[in-house]
């Protein structure tokens, strides 16, 4: 398995070398597991010269509860803490690949900072008074519902999935993008391209073009062309 920088040709990636990065982690998904990971650490280890891995567990408690009507936040964050629990277990070794010092840091650590609470509020109030923020969150909801849509079979089934799924952007948004480029972070890499809502969050708040740029890669099998 090879990976590979998306939208990146003709950009001079030695300025990597000279930036603070993030690779952020969706537990369950199949690119941050096996072959995939240590691909992506492999990749990352010829350009940048640090890492931070931010493991995004128990934001996946909206997931959980948009999916399940019977599980309560309590309940559905544990669930998510467990599942990050194991992903460090099981792909602590491929980590320790990288050729440079990394750090892991995880969901909660981000929520329990003082200036969390804040941010999530001012995202909050500009989707409510910011017509075009609010339809780029709402477009990136009804694409996570349509991918979800196996689970919704009622209108109370779409309501939940976009009363979490509007919590879990809130959420996301408030601490990948203000909070983020707060401390510094100039690289955020992903195995996936930028949503809507998140790239509207960067306009609206990142005034430092050199903080908090996407960087998305993509996989292929060695021998494939």
């Amino acid at each position: 398995m090879k990976a590979s920088f998306y939208g990146f040709n003709g950009f001079d990636k030695s300025i990597f070398r000279h930036g603070k990065m993030v690779l952020l982690i969706s537990v369950g998904q199949p690119y941050h597991e096996g072959d995939r990971l240590a691909a992506t650490v492999h990749l990352l280890s010829k350009y940048f010269s640090n890492c931070e891995v931010v493991l995004a567990d128990t934001l996946q408690r909206h997931t959980y509860m948009a999916r399940n009507n019977g599980i309560d936040v309590d309940a559905a964050k544990r669930i998510a803490y467990e599942s990050g629990t194991k992903w460090i277990s099981d792909n602590l070794d491929i980590l320790n690949s990288f050729v440079f010092p990394f750090t892991i840091s995880r969901w909660d650590s981000w929520l329990e900072r003082k200036e969390f609470v804040g941010q999530k509020d001012v995202v909050r109030k500009l989707y409510c008074l910011n017509d075009n923020y609010q339809k780029c969150i709402d477009s990136t909801i009804s694409k996570f519902v349509e991918r979800n849509s196996r689970y919704v079979h009622s209108d109370e089934d779409l309501k939940r999935f976009c009363d979490n799924s509007l919590n879990y952007l809130i959420e996301e948004c408030a601490v990948i993008m203000p909070m983020w480029a707060g401390q510094g972070v100039n690289w955020i890499v992903y195995p996936k391209e930028n949503t809507e809502a998140m790239a509207a969050t960067r306009d609206l708040f990142v005034t430092d073009p050199s903080l908090v740029r996407w960087v998305p890669i993509r996989f292929k099998r060695r021998g494939k062309r």
